[in-house]
């Protein structure tokens, strides 16, 4: 990922050491009209070519002379007025330099500045892209970014999907219109595995960082999972780094990692930071790219009043991939947000045991072979299950997950021949669904990728998804 600041930096010597000499050369025949392309955006004059070799023969390219070193020297004014710029693949310490010549016996010296062809390459890409930016919004008053950045920069820069979204960010940055926002009540939390591919979660961190510069940033993850170069970038900007031990049973679907590492965060915050009222949790291998999300998850809770008395405010959940209305207690892991207390107690259930488990996994196996040992959540998130058919395995199931727990603790007692109305109960006056899509959420998982144009059409056409349609119109029903 690239440096905002080094780049607009290398600009700003490029223009300086061209104003310092009144006749400047670019060595390098080969990138040629692409290093004239970018001279002539930042207004620097080129009079001609340099071939460092000086056995080669003049020539004309771009309607540029073609110089051997000597002949520029002979055929130019004394080597005071001369400049040349020469790119190549060397990361320079100092950009100015000098190129040394010996000639009729004296010493003659012609300054150069010397600057790396790939961060040359970075900035032209920048500089184009800040072009049509500007062009997008004089025509259209607004910018298409994935537009632009999908369809044109795939062509100029090595630019990786994941990188999209941060060089915006970065780039329009330079116009003082990047969004940041003052809140500092709310602390995020990110839990789990750590996601290196791309520096994904480094990647996401920044982002978040970017926006909230007050809000505290917490990745609760586990003992061994962590680089000392994540740990160091984590430090440069600002964030906290929890390594908890595993425990020591997964349990079904990995449900105790799921108790376990957003329990720790938030642990942390509770006894660490003053003055945080609100947390979201999220999954480090999770990005959520709308700038003001924070904002809006916040008053989502003003609009919409917990009905609970052991409730502060409402806890909100989000729909992605999986998640059904026909299913007691079926929402998704990737976010919850809510205030400190009322997270503290959703994540506060027991880590499940072995003995309790075990139940399930003989169950899995006679009525559902198909679902692997620890795939509970496989099996409560597929629209294969037949929840009238197995109701009673499948409600033993459900009282283990973490809202169940939960409704069962904090809200009413849950009777386990109506688990259904316990469910709805909770999702109709403690809980709110968000859309993935609303977030512009962002989740690089395995061999496929998802973002945010899938989430807006995704659903299981057999059960149908527990989005936030759905859970308004529980939430406006009159049972």
């Amino acid at each position: 990922m690239f440096d905002r600041n080094e780049l607009f930096n290398l600009e700003r010597k490029l223009k300086e050491f061209a104003n310092s000499h009144k006749t400047i050369y670019i060595a390098d025949i080969a990138n040629a009209q692409f290093l004239f392309s970018l001279m002539e955006k930042i207004g620097i004059q080129i009079k001609g070519i340099v071939s460092m070799n000086n056995n080669e023969t003049q020539r004309i390219k771009m309607n540029l002379p073609v110089y051997r070193v000597f002949d520029l020297i002979i055929a130019t004014p004394p080597p005071s007025y001369i400049g040349i710029i020469l790119f190549d693949n060397e990361k320079h310490e100092q950009n100015n330099l000098s190129l040394n010549i010996k000639l009729q016996g004296k010493q003659i010296s012609i300054p150069v500045f010397a600057a790396n062809i790939e961060e040359v390459s970075m900035l032209y890409d920048t500089i184009v892209a800040i072009e049509i930016i500007q062009q997008q919004e004089r025509d259209y008053g607004a910018v298409h970014t994935k537009r632009i950045l999908q369809h044109i920069f795939r062509g100029l820069s090595n630019l990786t999907e994941e990188d999209e979204l941060i060089f915006y960010m970065q780039i329009n940055k330079k116009f003082k219109k990047m969004p940041v926002y003052s809140i500092s009540d709310t602390a995020i939390v990110m839990t789990g595995l750590i996601e290196y591919r791309n520096d994904f979660t480094v990647k996401t961190a920044l982002m978040y960082r970017t926006w909230y510069p007050n809000v505290p940033i917490i990745i609760s993850t586990w003992k061994g999972e962590v680089t000392q170069e994540f740990k160091q970038k984590m430090q440069q900007i600002n964030v906290k780094v929890l390594e908890s031990d595993y425990p020591e049973y997964a349990a079904p679907g990995h449900l105790n990692y799921q108790i376990a590492s957003p329990r720790y965060g938030i642990e942390y915050i509770k006894n660490t930071l003053k003055g945080i009222n609100y947390v979201l949790k999220c999954r480090s291998d999770w990005s959520f790219n709308r700038h003001n999300f924070l904002i809006y998850l916040k008053n989502l809770l003003k609009s919409y009043p917990a009905n609970a008395v052991n409730m502060k405010e409402r806890l909100i959940f989000m729909y992605a991939v999986i998640g059904y209305k026909q299913l007691p207690f079926a929402i998704d892991d990737y976010l919850a947000f809510g205030t400190v207390e009322d997270m503290e107690h959703m994540y506060s259930m027991p880590l499940v045991t072995r003995e309790e488990a075990e139940p399930i996994d003989r169950c899995l196996k006679r009525f559902y072979p198909w679902v692997e040992k620890s795939g509970l959540c496989e099996l409560l998130d597929s629209p294969k299950i037949n929840y009238s058919k197995h109701k009673y395995f499948l409600n033993k199931c459900i009282l283990l997950n973490i809202y169940a727990n939960f409704y069962k603790k904090y809200i009413a007692p849950i009777d386990e021949n109506h688990v259904m109305e316990a469910s709805r109960n909770f999702l109709k006056n403690c809980a709110i669904i968000v859309d993935a899509a609303h977030l512009m959420a962002h989740w690089p998982k395995y061999e496929y990728t998802y973002r945010y144009e899938v989430f807006q059409c995704y659903e299981w056409p057999t059960s149908g998804g527990l989005d936030f349609i759905e859970w308004l119109n529980i939430y406006l029903s009159e049972e």
